[in-house]
């Protein structure tokens, strides 16, 4: 009897470890993933990712009860931060402290340099603030949809310098 109990607890620690192993190595996949595919050089994977996380980030916050007064600072800073988690990473920052004309839809960059087998290489990631909600048919610009405070994806591109100029452009305020 008192084999068995002990038996019957042996293979249930066992279980629970070995589901505790599986289910931290399916969280720590996607940063290998992630910077696997950095240290390769292969940024169309990184760019994926990206648009992923700024689907999912695409609201802002609510600053009055009027609508258009969206701020999107705590969305880029939880951007900042999830790059930050990766070690590929070396450093990241957003234009917040660069002056911009108000005009809507307004856009930001986030520049990110990477560490890759190659050695540095830094990329921005531009984000649109807000739709119009108007689409491209072949020239023809018809809107179909109000538009929208959401944060948009649009594109990916090499910067050199891009994060040292915007952490010089804050220390200057």
């Amino acid at each position: 009897m008192e084999e068995q109990i002990n038996s019957v607890i042996m293979k249930s620690t066992l279980l629970l470890l070995i589901a505790f192993f599986i289910v931290s190595q399916s969280y720590s996949q996607n940063s290998s993933k992630f910077c696997k595919a950095t240290s390769n050089s292969n940024f169309k994977k990184v760019e994926r990712d990206v648009k992923r996380k700024i689907c999912k980030l695409k609201k802002g916050v609510n600053l009055s009860a009027i609508k258009s007064e969206i701020n999107y600072t705590q969305t880029f800073d939880s951007l900042l931060l999830w790059f930050k988690s990766y070690d590929c990473v070396k450093d990241v920052m957003w234009d917040k402290c660069q002056e911009k004309i108000l005009i809507y839809p307004g856009s930001s960059i986030i520049g990110v340099i990477f560490r890759t087998n190659s050695g540095e290489v830094e990329k921005c990631f531009t984000v649109q603030l807000g739709t119009t909600g108007q689409i491209n048919i072949f020239g023809w610009h018809p809107k179909i949809s109000k538009s929208k405070n959401k944060l948009v994806y649009k594109q990916m591109r090499e910067c050199s310098g891009f994060v040292k100029e915007q952490q010089r452009l804050c220390l200057q305020k």
